[in-house]
């Protein structure tokens, strides 16, 4: 065979060989880290919240490939809240379900929301992690309770003499509806600079913006690292 022919025939082998990597490298180019948000920033032990997700793996009630996302709280090994299949790749891998806050302290939690491929390893960009406030719940009214309830009526006596009490200046006790109140503004702003946090770390570290893949995988680390910064004050 002349040596052109096999220099054409090598070229040509490479080229087919390429086109699998290329395609790998733009299907990863293309994969972005799945995200999660909460209907509200804060509720009490028993309320229902809407956990929705973007940029999972789809997932079908057939589909064997990948398993459904899974929302935990404080821990991606915790119990299961609520299972959810994200929808196809087409409309951006994402999911809504409700989920019934748990008997848990009050104070600052993390819905952590999970999926698994069939090998048992989580799937590319997850889990995907929320903040939520878990408020105590308020005391029950005190019952009240009339005077002729507490006590059977007496006789009134006759009056002698009209009787003046002294005026006696006590200093007002703090309002206990007003300590829960200031409370809870700074659990709640508290809940919104780490919000803001983590959107920060969402728009400056975005996969999209690098032109190679080692890029794109740097930034994935700068923004876990971030969202783990933030997640720390």
């Amino acid at each position: 065979m002349h040596p052109f022919h096999k220099r054409l025939l090598l070229l040509m082998a490479l080229g087919l060989l390429a086109v699998p990597v290329t395609a790998a490298g733009v299907a990863y180019a293309c994969t972005a880290l799945a995200t999660t948000s909460v209907s509200r920033s804060a509720a009490v032990v028993g309320d229902t919240v809407t956990v929705s997700g973007k940029g999972f793996a789809p997932h079908g009630a057939a589909d064997l490939r990948t398993a459904p996302a899974e929302v935990h709280m404080d821990s991606a090994t915790g119990p299961v809240l609520a299972k959810a299949s994200p929808s196809s790749n087409n409309t951006g891998g994402t999911f809504s379900v409700d989920v019934t806050v748990p008997n848990v302290d009050a104070g600052e939690h993390v819905l952590v929301v999970t999926q698994n491929g069939i090998d048992g390893r989580p799937a590319y960009g997850t889990p995907a992690r929320t903040v939520l406030m878990v408020q105590p719940k308020p005391a029950p009214p005190a019952a009240a309770q009339t005077v002729a309830e507490a006590a059977p009526a007496l006789p009134v006596a006759p009056v002698v003499a009209p009787l003046v009490a002294p005026v006696v200046n006590t200093p007002a006790a703090p309002s206990a509806s007003s300590a829960l109140a200031k409370a809870k503004a700074r659990a709640l702003a508290k809940v919104r600079a780490r919000s803001r946090a983590l959107a920060s770390c969402r728009s400056k570290y975005n996969a999209k913006r690098a032109k190679t893949a080692a890029g794109r995988k740097r930034m994935a680390t700068k923004r876990a690292a971030c969202v783990r910064a933030a997640f720390r004050r």
